[in-house]
């Protein structure tokens, strides 16, 4: 089997399941090197699920190992609908009423490639498609090559920036589901 076969990918609905994507998604926050607080992500962070939540339409997965359990990423979906930047009403024909956007896919730097996170993504874009969205969006950096290859080996395509980012090189991505 290949690496990242066997693990499983979850939803988080316990407490230590949550305090996992927490830790991994402080370590995302740690390595990307980047102040995200123009996203207001220590306010995300103190009060998941948050806008993560099931009841919202949102959702967010750990990939685990099978053995011992530990728990090496993270990736999350949440409506787009009010974290648009003001005026935005569609995304290529979809209003964003009918969209959502994916946050915070991260694997553990000692696990990347090994397609954990095209699995997270997936699960992601599953859920979301099960929800009833019609697209996804997502926004990252150029500098992260990789997976930006993985977004595009995944249809994503780019689109408009529908939200605002200060950060230098900002990359926004759309799928239609």
């Amino acid at each position: 089997m290949l690496p990242g076969q066997d693990v499983q990918i979850v939803r988080v609905q316990t407490p230590s399941q949550l305090d996992a994507f927490k830790r991994l998604a402080v370590a995302y926050l740690d390595w990307l090197s980047e102040d995200l607080h123009f996203q207001g992500v220590d306010d995300e962070m103190a009060t998941l699920p948050g806008v993560y939540a099931e009841d919202n339409k949102g959702v967010m997965l750990l990939a685990t190992l099978p053995e011992g359990g530990t728990s090496v990423g993270t990736a999350a979906i949440r409506p787009l609908q009010g974290k648009q930047r003001s005026g935005i009403e569609e995304i290529n024909g979809i209003p964003v009423a009918d969209i959502c956007e994916l946050k915070r896919v991260f694997v553990d730097v000692e696990h990347q490639r090994h397609g954990i996170g095209k699995r997270l993504v997936k699960e992601a874009i599953s859920i979301a498609a099960q929800y009833g969205y019609k697209a996804m969006v997502l926004d990252t950096l150029e500098r992260l090559e990789g997976a930006n290859r993985m977004y595009y080996a995944l249809g994503f395509e780019n689109c408009i920036d529908y939200s605002h980012c200060p950060l230098e090189g900002p990359l926004y991505f759309f799928l239609r589901l």
